[in-house]
Formats: C-alpha cells, sequence, structure tokens
C-alpha cells in the first residue's frame, strides 16, 4: 500500500488514511474492477488483522493467511503490471 500511496501527508500512515488512499488510487487508475467485492473486503480485513497483530496477541487462522498471501500478490500484480 505505501508503495501505491507514497510518503504519509502527516510523516506517519493513519490505519484508515492508508486504506483510503490505496482504493483511492485504484479507483482513479481504473484498477478498481481487477478486483472483485470479495477480493475488496478481504484487503479491508487483512489491513484490519495486520493492525490488531501491533497490539494484540490474537492468532488468525491459517487458512485465512493463505488467502491474504494470495491476494497480495495479486494486489502486487495488479500495481506492477496494471493488470485489467
Amino acid at each position: 500500500m505505501v508503495f501505491v500511496c507514497g510518503d504519509p501527508p502527516s510523516g506517519r500512515w493513519a490505519h484508515k488514511g492508508i486504506l483510503k488512499c490505496f482504493f483511492k488510487a485504484l479507483f482513479e487508475k481504473n484498477k478498481i474492477d481487477a478486483f472483485s467485492k470479495e477480493e475488496i473486503t478481504l484487503i479491508k480485513d487483512f489491513y484490519e488483522e495486520r493492525r490488531r497483530a501491533d497490539y494484540t496477541t490474537r492468532e488468525i487462522d491459517k487458512f485465512r493467511v493463505k488467502d491474504y498471501i494470495n491476494l497480495v500478490g495479486e494486489m502486487l500484480e495488479v500495481v506492477e503490471n496494471g493488470k485489467d
């Protein structure tokens, strides 16, 4: 997400701020349609899980982790290669 959004406007990205920036960038580049509604939800969930990991010891289901890893690979492909 930082790759797409660049440096934060106020020295550090807020948790919700980077999500808004990322989705806005995808929308502006007409890449938002590269993701299904389910994948968009998964992106948001993934970010929340990662944020919670900063502050808790809550476990994440290993099958969800695999979903997140696959989604991150697809996100990188969209960002780097402009996948339609």
